[in-house]
């Protein structure tokens, strides 16, 4: 088994777009979070499609987590 590179995501299935949550809702601090991470990876190397999919997801965790502790 290989082990991916320090902030390498592999994607095993195709996008499904019904699980990123909708921008639409997030504040305008989350809207930069996710426009930062994405445009990284995408700097990094990653599809437009696949850093969508990332960084839909890691600032969506992010809110979750945040939410979850009372912050």
């Amino acid at each position: 088994m290989q082990v991916p590179r320090a902030g390498y995501v592999e994607v095993d299935r195709p996008i499904d777009r019904g699980d990123v949550m909708p921008r639409g809702s997030w504040s305008d601090k989350r809207e930069r979070q996710h426009d930062h991470i994405k445009s990284g990876l995408e700097e990094r190397g990653h599809s437009e499609d696949e850093s969508e999919e990332i960084a839909g997801r890691s600032t969506t965790s992010k809110a979750e987590l945040l939410k979850a502790v009372g912050r």
